[in-house]
């Protein structure tokens, strides 16, 4: 069936009320009713401010003995005052605005951590009372949710990133579902309505990456690494991303100790699962290039990938849930080809649709996502036997995808990918003439899921209806198999209009093409200047005397959010594997082993690192660097040895080396330092 809000929200349109929620609030005061829209909003900022003064008011009343917030006029009354603004489809401006019901959710976590923190007083004797609480605040919010979808009909608005309505009635979901979550701890059988408000969120508003990430750390939270990577993958490339990649990092770390566990047990099974087998290899490669881990496996891990997919195909059971999967898949490869192209915190620049993204030279290591996004598409179109098969919607969402970037078809469609497109193309001419035509913009299954994902959002921009409407199920087949025979066919003329062009340059990942439009008369950007991090002085900093190579990455990542180009110098042998592992063994000095080693690696491979001689004075190749190029130093270092050799160097130092500190994780360069000296 197809995903739809309409669908998701027939419940709330209907006279009886919502299963999860009840009808306890009470009919408003004259006095409400009658005031204006801006002196509803100030009754609402005084109710806000006298339940905020009782929150954090010093009291030894308990909040969840006495429930006091949930009785007192303080609550009672905002509650009265949010009611009677969701009647009002007059203040939907001011709502957005002044982050009315954000302010409000935020003053039920005020109370609902208050709460917490009495209930762990009590050693668990107030658990009901708490529970009770919770669930008062659950009807609360669905009481506000009933009504404004009955007032403000989102349904009526495009589902769009900039759909007030839709954005206000998913944050609201979000928050029944957080209430819901904070139960779960106490009660695990809640774990399913905590999933499902969150579905029901994405499906009103898919464009917010917070509901992205707790949908994840939902999936986490039950065990499923899968869902836990898709859903922080999300979260990263919508058009509101949040965030998450620590996250993601943990939950990568969580699977390579699963993937051991895997391993161990297939060489004592007679029976190992290939369907374990198969997730959770393609989950490493995932892994793999988003952290830079263990690269050395991924041949491997692509082989032992391929070989389980193989049987996946095969098999006729299960085919909706096998047919999701595999879209996931699909869209989870698009993910990672666009984190090792650009970096991830480009990804919301793909709002704004760039259609020559991946001319010119691309990484290194983007050659071999290529291929090996390639040989898995490869793998799945050779399986489709006929236009109704149930693998073709994973094959779909590549086509909007590499139909949309001029440069994708070169860097994907090998000799032999391009010839399973074309054999495919030959099971269409069977398709049965239809009036589906008139259907093509609606939505299916995989174009649900899929709304809100950055890489795909001109494509829907252009050939989808944004109102939600599912398309007729007894015709998902036909209107798949129609749109993939125009893609392909798309695809198939591309290469025809490109004959002239040797094939041995034409499937080079690293040429460009000198034919591609604006390549030499692209608007001139501005130079950003360049910011040398003394490697050695930031990483022990971080680590408190040990050599932190988390610091160098997080002091290079601060100054590339702000827009400048950031390399840190760093002296060679701490690159060296072997070197480390020996310093490991005699128990060296903190500061002569790196810690993070693979950190160091990542941030290599990137090109970050600026590597100095073993054991040379790694400070004067910065300075000099960092002069030849007017660049600004990071250190803490002072250089005095260095100005007393170079004396006529030592007014540029000063004026071009910035001071710094770090508060945890937290990189702060010194706040009074001028960053556009002698520009």
């Amino acid at each position: 069936m197809a995903i739809s809000s309409k669908n998701v929200f027939e419940k709330f349109q209907q006279n009886q009320p919502h299963p999860h929620f009840h009808q306890t609030q009470q009919d408003p005061s004259e006095d409400i009713i009658r005031l204006s829209d801006n002196d509803l909003y100030k009754r609402f900022k005084t109710y806000e401010n006298e339940l905020k003064s009782t929150l954090e008011g010093r009291t030894n009343a308990s909040i969840v003995l006495q429930e006091h917030t949930s009785f007192t006029n303080p609550k009672r009354k905002i509650v009265e005052v949010l009611m009677q603004i969701m009647c009002r489809s007059s203040m939907l401006q001011m709502i957005q605005q002044k982050q009315i019901d954000e302010r409000f959710w935020t003053l039920i976590k005020k109370e609902i951590k208050r709460a917490e923190q009495e209930l762990q007083k009590s050693n668990g004797s107030l658990k009901q009372n708490f529970e009770s609480m919770l669930l008062k605040n659950k009807e609360s919010l669905g009481n506000m949710i009933k009504q404004a979808w009955k007032t403000f009909e989102p349904l009526k608005e495009p589902h769009l990133p900039d759909a007030i309505a839709r954005k206000m009635l998913g944050r609201l979901l979000v928050a029944v579902a957080e209430t819901l979550k904070l139960k779960g701890k106490q009660d695990k059988s809640i774990q399913k309505d905590v999933r499902d408000f969150l579905n029901r969120s994405l499906k009103i508003y898919s464009f917010s990456g917070r509901t992205h990430e707790l949908l994840g750390l939902f999936h986490q939270w039950t065990g499923d690494l899968f869902g836990a990577v898709y859903g922080l993958s999300r979260a990263l490339s919508t058009s509101e991303p949040i965030s998450c990649r620590e996250q993601l990092f943990n939950i990568y770390d969580e699977l390579r100790a699963r993937w051991d566990q895997h391993q161990a047990l297939v060489k004592v099974s007679s029976q190992p699962s290939w369907y374990i087998s198969f997730c959770l290899s393609f989950l490493k490669i995932q892994g793999v290039y988003l952290t830079g881990v263990n690269t050395d496996d991924v041949t491997f891990l692509m082989r032992c990938c391929l070989e389980n997919m193989d049987v996946f195909l095969g098999r006729k059971e299960n085919a909706e849930q096998y047919s999701n999967l595999l879209v996931s898949m699909v869209q989870l490869w698009i993910f990672t080809v666009h984190i090792t192209v650009k970096d991830y915190r480009e990804l919301q620049n793909l709002v704004n649709h760039d259609p020559s993204l991946f001319s010119g030279i691309l990484p290194g290591s983007a050659t071999q996502v290529f291929e090996y996004f390639s040989q898995f598409m490869h793998r799945i179109v050779q399986k489709i036997e006929n236009w109704s098969s149930s693998w073709l919607g994973a094959v779909l969402i590549f086509l909007y995808w590499i139909n949309s970037y001029r440069d994708l078809p070169k860097l994907l469609l090998t000799p032999s990918l391009k010839e399973d497109l074309e054999t495919l193309m030959l099971t269409f001419f069977s398709i049965p003439d239809s009036d589906c035509a008139l259907n093509l913009h609606l939505l299916l299954p995989e174009d649900a899921r899929s709304i809100g994902f950055l890489p795909l959002h001109d494509y829907y921009l252009s050939h989808k209806d944004f109102l939600n409407e599912p398309a007729p199920v007894n015709q998902y087949e036909i209107i798949r198999a129609t749109i993939a025979r125009e893609l392909i066919n798309d695809l198939l003329e591309h290469f025809k209009e490109k004959k002239e062009v040797k094939e041995d340059e034409f499937w080079d990942p690293l040429g460009f093409d000198v034919d591609q439009a604006g390549l030499f008369f692209e608007e001139v950007k501005e130079e950003k200047r360049l910011i040398i991090i003394d490697g050695s002085n930031v990483a022990i900093r971080h680590g408190n005397g040990a050599f932190s190579c988390k610091g160098i990455k997080i002091a290079i990542e601060y100054f590339q959010n702000k827009g400048y180009e950031a390399k840190a110098v760093v002296p060679d042998q701490y690159l060296q594997g072997d070197r480390v592992e020996e310093l490991k063994l005699i128990g060296a000095n903190a500061k002569k082993i790196p810690v993070g080693f693979e950190i160091l690696k990542t941030l290599d491979s990137k090109g970050l690192l600026i590597k100095t001689p073993p054991w040379d004075y790694d400070d004067s190749y910065a300075l000099q660097y960092g002069k030849d190029k007017n660049a600004v130093i990071i250190s803490n270092d002072r250089y005095r040895d260095h100005i007393q050799k170079h004396p006529e160097n030592g007014s540029w130092v000063r004026t071009h080396t910035c001071s710094y500190t770090y508060v945890g994780d937290d990189f702060i360069p010194n706040p009074d330092f001028n960053f556009n000296v002698d520009l």
